[in-house]
């Protein structure tokens, strides 16, 4: 029993421990096969889902690749049309288009290749028709051989016709066949409009060149065009080729340098249209700049304009002075004046005087004149009216009307003031006799240095016979002889001016023939003038005419004429004189054909000491009374002087004296009847001028 107990109850243990294992195996399994089969499962799922996607997104990339189709036969139905209207083009084009292949043969040329001249490409050598067909061909065939594939190369070609031709060739390869494109595009016309334009801004820099002011266009730092005028202004060597606008800021004055800075700034950032600025140079020289933007070859430039306006700073400081010596004279002035604007009848300025005057003067009874004078328009009459009856104070009103700044100035003066005037009467007698004394004076002056002149001209002659010559001795006796002479010249001059203006001119005055007069003096100043290179030459359409002259002055009148003509002309002009009859006149004229005379110059050049620009005359010298003493001596002959010049051709002196009827021979006084030789009387004449 008790084996079989032990036996079962190991069995039992066995069957339970089986039982135990096959339990364990159970959960084993069911954990690790099962938990294998569900991932197994869920991955089976994720892939059919990704399948799923797939599908889908191959089903919208089918989708996209049938819209792709369907746009790609759409784009290939444009191309097309685009190819065929590019072909079309080509076809069409007024350029000759020629295709070549690797021998240089043509396989296409559009219908307008050299058509012109009836030439058909598809049977002529190309590589043959262009040497021969223009003029540098050769250098087209070079291009031509020493192409590369994919680039393009471009050349100017001439013709014999004078054409010109923008010659474009490039070479590609096409289904592993090398194609050369050549493009012929007639650029005549283009290329004269870029030589007529070049040509006219060879004229506008030739132009800006001779400009008074300077040019400059610039940017900020560089410059692209200087002219002449520019460099003179700055002082720039004309020889330096690499200018920079630093070296234009390098000779403006330091204090400027920034104002200059900010005015190109603002200008080239479009903020002005225009700045106008006043500098100072290191050289001391005033200059305006002006500068604005502009564009110069599609990009933009700043021009400057630099003006020389030194002169016009001294004339403004000058006129500003003026201004304020006229504001002092006014405030100064003992009459009153009042400035009245005509629209609002204001007062806009009164001086001290006016002040003083309104004292006395109620300032109704002022606008009472003033409207009683404008409106019986007495405008620069000077009118007297009476303050009033019982207190008399005249006074005199004068009314200018400035229309220009639509004002009216009065001048009121007390008439008060007569004596005062008186006064200054006997005051300006004093001063008449003042220059009477100073009248006399010059001539005790001349006859002082009279004399010892006379001694110099004796003491040179007597040099001039000294037997013991030397060259050296004739050069200075001329040179004592001719300043003599011209000292003598200037102190006849002064005598002679104050007598006129003193009215004691002594005269003597005879009967003589003008012609055979004026023909003596001509024969004599020929002869002077024979080796000096100057001509006189003489013509009248009269046999005689009978004048009642002063001999010495008449002499004088004709003999300064000759000498005016001689100094304003070349030394090889002649000289013409000419003597004619108008009704009971004789004229007598002498004409150049010399620089000539300004005409704002015309009105003074009979004045005392008035004189024509020296800079225009060849080297002389005087002392500005010649003219005058003519104009008075011609004057004392009842007669009249008058010119006729143009710049550039010459001066006309014409005298007309008035003829003397039936005078017999024996009252004619003879032409050579001189106080003084008349070599002598050239010497001095001619003494201003240096031959």
């Amino acid at each position: 029993m008790l084996d079989i107990l032990s036996l079962i109850y190991i069995n039992l243990n066995i069957i339970i421990y089986l039982l135990i294992n096959i339990i364990i195996n159970l959960f084993v399994c069911k954990f690790l096969i099962l938990n294998k089969i569900k991932a197994s499962h869920n991955r089976l799922e994720y892939k059919k889902n990704k399948i799923t996607k797939v599908n889908e997104n191959i089903n919208v990339i089918n989708n996209k690749i049938e819209k792709e189709k369907i746009i790609q036969s759409e784009y290939k139905e444009e191309i097309l049309n685009i190819e065929e209207d590019i072909n079309k083009a080509i076809e069409e084009s007024d350029m000759p288009i020629v295709i070549l292949n690797e021998k240089n043969n043509i396989i296409y040329c559009n219908k307008h290749s050299w058509n012109t001249k009836s030439i058909n490409l598809n049977k002529v050598n190309i590589l043959n028709y262009l040497s021969e067909s223009f003029k540098n061909g050769q250098e087209c065939l070079n291009m031509i051989n020493n192409l590369q594939s994919n680039k393009y190369d471009s050349i100017n070609l001439y013709s014999y016709e004078d054409k010109v031709y923008r010659f474009i060739c490039t070479k590609e390869k096409r289904e592993d066949k090398e194609l050369k494109i050549c493009i012929f595009n007639d650029i005549t016309q283009s290329t004269l409009i870029q030589k007529q334009i070049k040509e006219s801004e060879e004229k506008y820099r030739k132009l800006m060149d001779l400009l008074i002011d300077g040019v400059i266009i610039h940017d900020i730092d560089g410059i692209s065009y200087i002219n002449d005028s520019a460099m003179n202004i700055f002082n720039i060597d004309k020889n330096n080729e690499n200018i920079s606008f630093q070296d234009i800021k390098n000779k403006i004055d330091k204090s400027s340098i920034r104002k200059l800075n900010e005015s190109l700034n603002i200008v080239n950032k479009g903020k002005v249209k225009k700045s106008v600025n006043k500098f100072k140079t290191i050289d001391g020289m005033y200059i305006e700049f002006i500068t604005t933007k502009i564009e110069v070859k599609d990009s933009d430039a700043l021009l400057s304009i630099v003006v020389d306006i030194t002169d016009m700073e001294a004339a403004l400081k000058q006129l500003e002075g003026s201004k304020k010596t006229y504001q002092a004279l006014a405030q100064n002035l003992p009459d009153g004046i009042i400035v009245i604007d005509k629209e609002s009848k204001e007062y806009v300025y009164q001086n001290r005087s006016m002040i003083k005057i309104l004292k006395k003067v109620k300032v109704d009874s002022i606008n009472k004149f003033i409207n009683d004078y404008i409106s019986n328009e007495y405008y620069g009459q000077t009118k007297r009216y009476e303050v009033n009856k019982n207190y008399s104070y005249p006074i005199g009103i004068t009314i200018k009307d400035i229309k220009e700044e639509n004002q009216l100035m009065v001048i009121i003066r007390p008439l008060e003031y007569e004596d005062r005037i008186l006064e200054a009467i006997k005051e300006l007698d004093l001063v008449n006799v003042q220059h009477h004394v100073k009248n006399e004076f010059l001539i005790n002056t001349s006859k002082c240095l009279k004399d010892p002149i006379e001694n110099i001209i004796i003491i040179n002659k007597i040099l001039e016979a000294n037997k013991y010559k030397s060259n050296h001795i004739d050069n200075y006796n001329n040179l004592v002889k001719r300043n003599c002479y011209r000292l003598k010249r200037l102190i006849n001059n002064m005598n002679e001016v104050v007598e006129v203006e003193n009215g004691s001119c002594l005269t003597n005055f005879v009967y003589c023939d003008i012609i055979k007069f004026t023909k003596n003096i001509i024969r004599y100043a020929n002869d002077y003038l024979f080796d000096k290179g100057v001509s006189i030459n003489f013509k009248t359409d009269i046999d005689s005419s009978v004048l009642k002259v002063d001999i010495d002055k008449m002499e004088r009148i004709i003999l300064n004429l000759i000498s005016n003509a001689i100094k304003f002309s070349d030394i090889k002009n002649s000289i013409d004189i000419e003597i004619t009859k108008d009704k009971e006149y004789t004229n007598i004229s002498i004409k150049d054909y010399g620089v000539g005379i300004p005409k704002d110059r015309l009105s003074f050049i009979f004045t005392k000491f008035g004189q024509v620009d020296k800079t225009l005359s060849r080297n002389t010298e005087g002392s500005g009374v010649g003219l005058s003493l003519v104009k008075a001596f011609v004057n004392l002959h009842g007669g009249n002087i008058n010119v006729e010049s143009e710049e550039g051709k010459g001066s006309k002196f014409t005298i007309s004296l008035k003829e003397v009827l039936n005078i017999s021979d024996e009252n004619l006084i003879e032409v050579n009847n001189y106080n003084l030789p008349m070599w002598e009387k050239m010497h001095i004449e001619f003494a201003d001028i240096y031959f």
